[in-house]
Protein backbone atom coordinates (compact mmCIF):
# COMPACT_ATOMS: atom_id res chain seq x y z
CA UNK A 1 0.00 0.00 0.00
CA UNK A 2 1.29 3.47 -0.80
CA UNK A 3 1.53 5.84 1.71
CA UNK A 4 2.59 9.82 1.80
CA UNK A 5 6.21 10.22 1.63
CA UNK A 6 7.09 7.07 -0.47
CA UNK A 7 9.60 7.41 -3.19
CA UNK A 8 9.56 6.29 -6.81
CA UNK A 9 12.52 6.76 -9.34
CA UNK A 10 11.56 6.43 -12.79
CA UNK A 11 15.11 7.17 -13.93
CA UNK A 12 16.85 3.98 -14.55
CA UNK A 13 17.00 0.63 -12.81
CA UNK A 14 20.11 1.64 -10.68
CA UNK A 15 20.07 2.27 -7.17
CA UNK A 16 19.10 6.16 -6.67
CA UNK A 17 21.25 8.21 -4.30
CA UNK A 18 20.32 9.18 -1.09
CA UNK A 19 20.50 12.39 0.01
CA UNK A 20 21.69 12.73 3.92
CA UNK A 21 18.71 13.13 6.04
CA UNK A 22 16.62 12.04 3.49
CA UNK A 23 14.29 8.48 5.32
CA UNK A 24 14.19 6.59 2.47
CA UNK A 25 12.26 3.51 4.57
CA UNK A 26 9.54 3.87 1.78
CA UNK A 27 11.77 4.15 -0.91
CA UNK A 28 11.42 2.21 -4.17
CA UNK A 29 12.66 2.03 -7.70
CA UNK A 30 10.57 0.84 -10.59
CA UNK A 31 12.33 -1.47 -13.22
CA UNK A 32 10.83 -2.41 -16.58
CA UNK A 33 9.87 -6.46 -17.23
CA UNK A 34 10.86 -8.12 -19.89
CA UNK A 35 9.40 -7.74 -23.29
CA UNK A 36 9.02 -10.85 -25.29
CA UNK A 37 8.85 -8.80 -28.80
CA UNK A 38 12.85 -8.34 -28.34
CA UNK A 39 13.42 -11.59 -28.11
CA UNK A 40 16.67 -12.98 -26.41
CA UNK A 41 18.42 -9.28 -26.41
CA UNK A 42 14.72 -8.28 -23.98
CA UNK A 43 16.31 -9.88 -20.86
CA UNK A 44 20.16 -8.08 -21.30
CA UNK A 45 18.25 -4.12 -21.88
CA UNK A 46 18.24 -1.63 -19.15
CA UNK A 47 15.02 -0.02 -19.01
CA UNK A 48 15.57 3.66 -19.49
CA UNK A 49 13.35 6.34 -18.23
CA UNK A 50 13.04 9.59 -18.12
CA UNK A 51 14.56 10.97 -15.04
CA UNK A 52 11.89 11.99 -12.96
CA UNK A 53 11.78 10.81 -8.72
CA UNK A 54 8.10 11.01 -7.87
CA UNK A 55 6.89 11.49 -4.34
CA UNK A 56 3.44 10.30 -3.43
CA UNK A 57 1.43 13.27 -2.02
CA UNK A 58 -1.41 13.44 0.52
CA UNK A 59 -3.94 13.15 -2.14
CA UNK A 60 -1.93 9.67 -3.43
CA UNK A 61 -0.75 11.57 -6.40
CA UNK A 62 2.91 10.79 -7.57
CA UNK A 63 4.37 14.32 -7.46
CA UNK A 64 8.01 15.30 -8.94
CA UNK A 65 10.07 15.40 -6.32
CA UNK A 66 13.53 15.70 -8.35
CA UNK A 67 14.49 16.03 -11.61
CA UNK A 68 17.89 14.26 -12.99
CA UNK A 69 20.37 17.02 -14.77
CA UNK A 70 20.18 16.57 -18.19
CA UNK A 71 17.79 14.10 -17.69
CA UNK A 72 14.81 14.18 -20.65
CA UNK A 73 12.78 15.65 -18.50
CA UNK A 74 15.13 18.06 -17.37
CA UNK A 75 16.08 18.84 -21.26
CA UNK A 76 11.99 19.55 -21.96
CA UNK A 77 12.78 23.05 -19.23
CA UNK A 78 8.89 22.30 -18.87
CA UNK A 79 8.60 19.70 -15.87
CA UNK A 80 9.31 21.27 -12.71
CA UNK A 81 9.45 20.33 -9.12
CA UNK A 82 6.33 19.59 -7.43
CA UNK A 83 4.02 19.09 -10.69
CA UNK A 84 1.76 16.44 -10.83
CA UNK A 85 1.93 13.39 -13.18
CA UNK A 86 -1.38 13.22 -15.41
CA UNK A 87 -1.26 10.41 -17.81
CA UNK A 88 1.62 8.26 -19.44
CA UNK A 89 0.97 7.56 -23.37
CA UNK A 90 -2.38 8.39 -22.92
CA UNK A 91 -3.49 6.33 -19.75
CA UNK A 92 -4.81 7.91 -16.95
CA UNK A 93 -1.98 7.27 -14.40
CA UNK A 94 -3.47 10.04 -11.46
CA UNK A 95 -3.01 8.13 -7.91
CA UNK A 96 -2.01 5.10 -10.00
CA UNK A 97 -0.21 2.45 -8.50
CA UNK A 98 3.79 3.46 -9.04
CA UNK A 99 4.85 0.22 -10.25
CA UNK A 100 2.43 0.13 -12.95
CA UNK A 101 2.97 3.55 -13.72
CA UNK A 102 6.91 2.64 -13.69
CA UNK A 103 6.03 -0.01 -16.50
CA UNK A 104 4.51 2.52 -18.44
CA UNK A 105 7.21 5.42 -18.25
CA UNK A 106 10.15 2.74 -18.60
CA UNK A 107 11.22 1.15 -21.81
CA UNK A 108 14.20 0.68 -24.69
CA UNK A 109 16.80 3.52 -24.56
CA UNK A 110 15.50 5.93 -27.65
CA UNK A 111 12.36 5.49 -27.49
CA UNK A 112 9.44 7.75 -26.88
CA UNK A 113 6.46 8.68 -24.46
CA UNK A 114 4.57 11.12 -24.17
CA UNK A 115 3.72 12.58 -20.21
CA UNK A 116 1.12 14.27 -18.58
CA UNK A 117 1.57 16.72 -15.87
CA UNK A 118 -0.24 18.90 -13.84
CA UNK A 119 1.10 22.40 -13.11
CA UNK A 120 0.99 23.26 -9.42
CA UNK A 121 0.77 27.01 -9.68
CA UNK A 122 -1.41 26.87 -12.44
CA UNK A 123 -3.72 23.56 -12.91
CA UNK A 124 -2.58 23.57 -16.03
CA UNK A 125 -2.51 20.49 -17.77
CA UNK A 126 1.28 20.13 -19.72
CA UNK A 127 1.89 17.47 -22.45
CA UNK A 128 5.74 16.86 -23.43
CA UNK A 129 6.90 13.58 -25.61
CA UNK A 130 10.45 12.59 -23.82
CA UNK A 131 13.17 10.09 -25.64
CA UNK A 132 13.96 7.70 -22.80
CA UNK A 133 17.78 7.84 -22.29
CA UNK A 134 19.98 5.62 -19.65
CA UNK A 135 20.70 7.69 -16.57
CA UNK A 136 24.60 8.91 -16.51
Amino acid sequence: ERRMGDWFNFCDCRKTTKTEGEDWTNAFTARAGYDPSQGPQGRRQKPCGIGVTFVVDDSKALRVKSLTKDGPADLTGKVEEGDILASVDGSNVYCANPQEVGALLLGSAGSKVQVSFKKVDTGEELHVIMVRAPSQ
